[in-house]
């Protein structure tokens, strides 16, 4: 008999201290409100807070107390205001436990968010386009050097020197020399201009404005090109 009871003590005394040993191991999970920095919306709204602590009450099936049913977005949306006030105080859920902090928290961020029935995550950064390269000036195009030697060269010993050279010296016009040129250069742009020289063959455009250049530059004898 004191065997029994004895046994039924110990028995007792497992018991009650299991139920400690939960109730201990319970109470050391902290809600510390924290719902991460992701983003909020009516799906996750309703996993966590809406479904297990309001639909109860707040549902077809619950009889839509209060005449408040809060099974769909639109529904929810319409009473966010009084939703947000009663969950602050406490007075819902009714005769219930209240919302955790972490649930608390939820709710207000997504009502903070403007309560979004769905959100989507920020595009990717795009990079900025590049800028257009400055733009660069043309190249210049460089003709011939503006020289005696130059204009003798492409213009008076192919087109002139034929006939304006010794011996025969035509018109008594002799122009081999850089200062026998300078001595005729009225007439060398005269003849030029109007085309009447050379008289058996014409000056191409080019020819003809690489010696008019010339003489308009003052007919150097040395180049004026800057190196």
């Amino acid at each position: 008999m004191k065997f029994s009871y004895l046994l039924l003590i110990i028995s007792m005394f497992s018991v009650f201290s299991g139920c400690h040993y939960k109730i201990s191991k319970d109470s050391a999970v902290v809600d510390d409100g924290n719902v991460g920095a992701g983003q909020v919306d009516f799906a996750i709204v309703m996993s966590e807070v809406i479904a297990p602590k309001c639909l109860e009450c707040h549902s077809s099936a619950g009889g839509n107390r209060g005449g408040v049913n809060l099974e769909t977005y639109a529904n929810v949306k319409a009473e966010i205001a009084a939703i947000q006030s009663t969950v602050a105080n406490n007075s819902m859920p009714l005769n219930r436990q209240p919302l955790s902090a972490r649930q608390k928290a939820l709710l207000n961020k997504w009502i903070e968010a403007g309560a979004p029935e769905t959100v989507t995550e920020n595009p990717p950064v795009q990079a900025p386009t590049p800028a257009p390269p400055p733009d660069m000036p043309p190249e210049e195009v460089v003709g011939p050097s503006l020289d005696w030697l130059t204009v003798r060269t492409l213009v008076v010993e192919p087109k002139c020197l034929n006939c304006h050279s010794a011996p025969t010296n035509r018109g008594g016009v002799n122009l081999e020399t850089y200062q026998n040129v300078l001595s005729n250069i009225a007439d060398v742009d005269a003849t030029i201009r109007d085309g009447s020289m050379p008289r058996r063959t014409t000056l191409t455009p080019e020819q003809k404005k690489l010696i008019l250049d010339w003489i308009a530059a003052g007919a150097p004898e040395f180049s004026q090109r800057k190196p």
